[in-house]
């Protein structure tokens, strides 16, 4: 949905270009009206946002782009394990 509450669905992989296979792959559903998913918004504003934006971090869920990079941050830090 691009409005509140916001809901994203995404899925990716990454491929071995020398071998063809899945090396990694990731997928979810990031719904901003469960409880859990709001508060990873807030974590992620916490340590990218100023505190003292207009919105706090309700500003995330006002925009469609905005919610995009929260979801993809959430994506990619699985590649860190």
């Amino acid at each position: 949905r691009p409005y509140e509450p916001m809901l994203l669905g995404v899925k990716v992989g990454m491929i071995s270009t020398d071998t063809g296979s899945v090396v990694w792959s990731a997928d979810g559903v990031f719904d901003s009206n469960e409880n859990e998913v709001a508060e990873l918004v807030k974590q992620y504003f916490e340590s990218t946002h100023q505190k003292s934006a207009l919105y706090g971090w309700k500003l995330i869920l006002l925009s469609m782009r905005r919610y995009s990079q929260f979801v993809a941050n959430q994506i990619t830090e699985t590649l860190q394990y």
